[in-house]
């Protein structure tokens, strides 16, 4: 018998015990999934026999938990009605006798016996939770983890004692249930039976100088009183602490970039209305930095500018992107607002500046226009809106709903082209407004909206953000499970200190495991910011050439350009569903490898600069709908690789991955300005030229990074 089987028996509630976890049944099932010399149907259908067995004893202990919690709220119910009733009795009578005595002694009798149940009740939480986290621990260290049925969540396991290392264990698990599990874990209305227990109890203390007490009322009865609130306190304690270790995640918050664990649901202060104004505002900037695609030869032409400052003009938006971001993420530390309509004023003026450099004919004032284009990338604060402010049940939908608004504008952007070719040039005073220009006077008039709306309607979250990372920095999920001195019945065998050891020592031994660990995890950490930067590098470079070609060597119009960049845009949504599906039975790693195989397969078949057409646009599509799909399998492998340190604050990896993707979108604008320059784009056979340059490039470093990635394989734990 283990360790933690012994505490499983010693500490349970007897008239409880089938209804606990059945760690012995599912420990002997993860046995039989790690025996050597099977083969692999075998592997896997003992797998997903742990995997089933685990998802019914989840579900056996949440139906008993809510029978349990609805008994315990009947017994606050009657509790309230006797302290009220108390109350009133104190209140008029001055002077309390021997009725009030009696109705204070049946209301200690109600406490205790409240007491017992919500701390049994705490103590059945944790129990649970340890047995859950025992056996999804043990699972990982000899097998992959399993995907999780489509839609359905993942659990994941932080190790307190291998400091932000974590493991994940598909489960079969409705939403609905995953909900009740989160319920089950935070436990709020258990900690709210807990205060009221203690706050009543020192109300009637209060009221001892008044009342007739007896012998057992001063001495036994407030003797068991007292133990039984240590005992409630320590149950809360572990409660909070084990329940800290195990999350249920979807694969959507991965994908979105969002690493954070959410928010309590009576802790969220956001609303729908801020998550559509953050979902609106991604769309718009999307729009507005696709926006120029189609029609930027035509600018350039105009201003008497060459053709090689198109990727410059683009990239612009990245340069200003990067400091943009930092900035962006301080800010939301004090508020969300504020950033929002900076982001929005950005953007107007952009636009305004954008139509009159062509007016102008000056080149510095379209670089000018495209940087402040670039200020107005608030994604850094939409994603930490919906990390910080969107409850834990209602993460994965925003998420979902983050991705799509994002592709909605990255296709809609170019597709204001085409409706916008049919229009007469006309003039308002010294401004003109033609196709080349309409988008950017009518993206200025979307920003405007925009501002205006979230001026209006925006409320700011009232915790601006700090209640969240004040509550970061109280919580003790990331500490081992024995600390100052205190023994501590989950700490695993050889691990942890023991009773009575030196704290320098142990703090010391903490340190350099968190040390030892996060330089374990840092090399496949880099090798996904290396795959996120590559996947922007790529696609990048792919859609700021198309015009090249779609106009010089093809001879079609801005809005026909404008038209194929839409269709690769839209085709975003179904695919996004489509690997959703997929994602469930094929593994994050092998996933990602066969992306970047196709994505350099892509590179390659484009390197034939054009000839034929339709060999250059099936090049395309596996380029970019490579990329795309690859930035989220790559985001969510990203999550399980990482250090625990690197998922929050300032810094964490939601601003690190916008940085890498501002830095991959930069690089890919200004190949295409250098290959531009080195070339020539004026005539065919240096447009032909130009695309053996640029994708040649574009599959060299593709093919290197699959490379890297096979010598990583062992190391990328999926």
């Amino acid at each position: 018998m283990d360790e933690f089987t012994d505490s499983l028996y010693r500490e349970r509630v007897s008239s409880w015990s089938e209804q606990y976890i059945d760690y012995e049944k599912l420990q002997s099932k993860v046995d039989a999934a790690a025996e050597p010399n099977q083969d692999e149907a075998s592997c896997q259908q003992r797998r997903t026999e742990v995997e089933t067995a685990l998802d019914k004893e989840i579900k056996k202990v949440l139906s008993f938990y809510d029978s349990q919690l609805a008994q315990t709220d009947r017994g606050l119910q009657t509790m309230h009605k006797s302290f009220d009733t108390l109350k009133q009795q104190m209140s008029e009578h001055q002077n309390a006798g021997a009725a009030n005595m009696q109705l204070a002694d049946k209301h200690l009798q109600m406490l205790q016996q409240n007491g017992k149940h919500v701390t049994d009740l705490l103590q059945y939480i944790s129990l649970n939770v340890r047995g859950i986290r025992k056996v999804l621990n043990k699972f990982s260290r000899s097998n992959s983890p399993q995907k999780p049925k489509d839609g359905c969540m993942s659990l994941e396991v932080d190790r307190p004692h291998h400091p932000g290392s974590h493991s994940f264990q598909g489960t079969s698990l409705p939403k609905e249930v995953a909900e009740q599990l989160d319920d089950m874990f935070e436990h709020t209305a258990l900690e709210s039976a807990a205060h009221s227990i203690k706050k009543q109890y020192e109300q009637l203390q209060s009221w001892q100088s008044r009342l007739q007490t007896s012998k057992e009322w001063s001495g036994d009865a407030d003797q068991q009183m007292h133990e039984i609130l240590h005992r409630l306190d320590r149950s809360e304690y572990w409660a909070k602490r084990n329940t800290n270790l195990v999350h249920t995640i979807s694969q959507r918050e991965r994908w979105a970039g969002i690493y954070e664990k959410a928010p309590s649901s009576d802790k969220v202060p956001g609303g729908l209305l801020g998550l559509a104004i953050n979902c609106a505002c991604a769309a718009l900037y999307m729009a507005n930095y696709q926006l120029i695609l189609p029609d930027i030869e035509k600018y350039l032409g105009h201003i008497e500018a060459s053709s090689s400052w198109a990727g410059i003009a683009i990239g612009c938006c990245d340069v200003a992107t990067l400091p943009g971001a930092l900035g962006y993420s301080l800010w939301t530390n004090k508020s969300f607002k504020a950033p929002l309509l900076a982001a929005a004023l950005a953007c107007i003026c952009g636009n305004v500046l954008y139509g009159a450099g062509y007016d102008a004919k000056a080149l510095w004032i379209l670089l000018a226009s495209r940087l402040l284009v670039g200020f107005g990338s608030a994604r850094t604060v939409n994603r930490r809106y919906i990390a910080d402010f969107v409850s834990k049940g209602n993460r994965t939908k925003a998420s979902a709903a983050f991705v799509t608004s994002s592709a909605v504008g990255m296709a809609c952007g170019p597709l204001l082209a085409l409706p916008l070719s049919y229009l007469p040039t006309t003039s308002l005073g010294p401004i003109s407004i033609d196709p080349v220009t309409a988008g950017g006077w009518v993206m200025g008039l979307l920003w405007l909206t925009f501002l205006l709306l979230t001026l209006l309607m925006f409320e700011e979250p009232k915790s601006g953000g700090d209640s969240k990372h004040e509550s970061r920095n109280n919580d003790s999920e990331s500490e081992p499970l024995m600390s100052n001195q205190e023994s501590n019945p989950d700490v695993e065998q050889g691990q942890g200190q023991s009773e009575g050891s030196n704290i320098n020592s142990g703090n010391k031994s903490q340190e350099e495991d968190d040390s030892g660990s996060f330089k374990q995890q840092l090399p496949p950490t880099i090798l996904m910011f290396c795959v996120l930067f590559l996947v922007k590098l790529v696609q990048q470079g792919f859609l700021s050439s198309l015009s090249v070609f779609t106009i010089k060597l093809y001879g079609w119009s801005s809005s026909q350009s404008g038209l194929t960049l839409a269709a690769y845009g839209f085709t975003l949504i179904p695919l996004n569903l489509a690997v959703g599906k997929a994602s469930n039975t094929i593994s994050d790693r092998l996933f990602s490898v066969v992306l970047l195989a196709a994505i350099g397969l892509g590179s390659a078949l484009c390197t034939c600069s054009g000839k034929p057409m339709w060999l250059f646009f099936l090049g395309g599509a596996f380029v970019f709908m490579g990329s795309m799909t690859l930035e989220g399998s790559a985001m969510s492998l990203l999550s399980k690789v990482m250090h625990s340190s690197l998922a929050e604050g300032t810094f964490n990896t939601g601003l690190l991955t916008t940085e890498a993707g501002g830095f991959g979108r930069l690089a890919g604008n200004l190949a295409n300005s250098a290959f531009s320059r080195l070339s020539g784009t004026d005539t065919p056979s240096q447009v032909y030229s130009f695309g053996h340059y640029l994708f040649g490039l574009l599959t060299i470093l593709t093919v290197g990074n699959t490379v890297y990635f096979g010598s990583m394989w062992k190391k990328v734990k999926d």
